[in-house]
């Protein structure tokens, strides 16, 4: 293996956005997320975290593609073309939320201010030992989550079928972590035979994702 490739992914190796240009769906520290800015809402989260895994894909894909290039040379397009629907994919998301924001714009405002008193009010039962901050989390989590979807007019089904793909994301990101570290230590050992498998490991994971993804934005552009 050249020095060079393989000190260059021992030092940094491979991220879990490098291997899938997405994000999952999280929510924000609720305190946060309701004490700065107007927008609110499932699209601004996930283009918020597709964009920042956009940005340190650039590096991650870079290593990637030292290693198909000297392992698996005959899936490099595939990899390409996968990440290339990646960033695709979060340039429609971005133009989506966009027009969100805006349809919505005081619908969002309104929710933001009454999350604010919310969150007060459960800082207020913390200090007094009322509640708890995992209590907190969860309450307001719920509470954004029912007027994000009373805003955009989100039925029971509709919420159902977006939360089973978000939890099969999930799966796939914990997979996902548990590839990347094999893959360092198959880098590390020089094993090639290992690093050949593991880059198919990768590409199942990528595809996987970018479906799982694709299927999110459909139902959320049907809303």
């Amino acid at each position: 293996m050249k020095k060079w490739i393989f000190a260059m992914l021992v030092g940094g190796l491979i991220m879990g956005s490098a291997t899938m240009a997405f994000a999952d769906e999280e929510a924000p520290a609720a305190g946060r997320r309701f004490g700065q800015g107007k927008e609110f809402g499932q699209g601004k989260q996930m283009v918020q975290r597709m964009m920042k895994d956009g940005e340190r894909l650039r590096n991650g894909k870079e290593k990637l593609e030292g290693l198909f290039e000297n392992y698996l040379p005959e899936e490099m397009d595939k990899f390409e073309a996968l990440t290339e629907s990646g960033k695709d994919l979060r340039e429609d998301m971005k133009e989506w939320r966009d027009a969100i924001r805006e349809t919505y714009e005081d619908e969002f405002e309104a929710v933001r201010e009454e999350g604010q008193i919310l969150v007060e009010e459960w800082k207020a039962k913390i200090e007094s030992g009322e509640a708890t901050r995992e209590d907190m989390r969860e309450a307001m989590q719920s509470f954004r989550q029912e007027a994000h979807d009373e805003i955009l007019g989100l039925d029971a089904a509709t919420r159902a079928e977006l939360d089973d793909i978000r939890d099969q994301l999930k799966e796939e990101r914990a997979d996902g972590k548990d590839i990347r570290e094999a893959l360092r230590d198959a880098v590390q050992a020089e094993d090639a035979e290992a690093i050949e498998t593991l880059l198919g490991s990768i590409l199942d994971e990528m595809e996987t994702r970018l479906e799982l993804h694709q299927q999110r934005f459909e139902i959320l552009q049907s809303i």
